[in-house]
């Protein structure tokens, strides 16, 4: 179960961006950071600590666009900041899990 739960916001943010790809056309890079926050959830099931890293990019490439591009529908700082954070908190839990087997 525990695994599960550092799975849960790819499951989120796949859904999100679904809905935004049906009302919105979306960026051809957002597919890519997609793929790497599926990558990231699928390295956290392996017990792979340094899945957080393609995780944290995402959420930094969030907390980027927003900051570049002004006058958007939803802002998308927020949103990077807690990924970054989660991603940070799960992959240093699974680090110290890994070191104490």
């Amino acid at each position: 179960m525990k695994k599960l739960i550092c799975f849960i916001p790819t499951i989120f943010i796949c859904v999100f961006y679904g809905i935004m790809e049906l009302i919105f056309d979306l960026e051809p890079i957002a597919y890519v950071w997609l793929f790497l926050i599926i990558f990231t959830g699928i390295a956290f099931i392996k017990d792979k600590w340094w899945g957080c890293i393609s995780g944290i990019l995402a959420g930094i490439w969030l907390i980027y666009m927003d900051i570049k591009v002004s006058g958007q529908v939803i802002k998308q700082w927020p949103l990077g900041l807690s990924i970054c954070i989660y991603y940070l908190i799960c992959g240093i839990v699974l680090f110290k899990a890994k070191k104490e087997l």
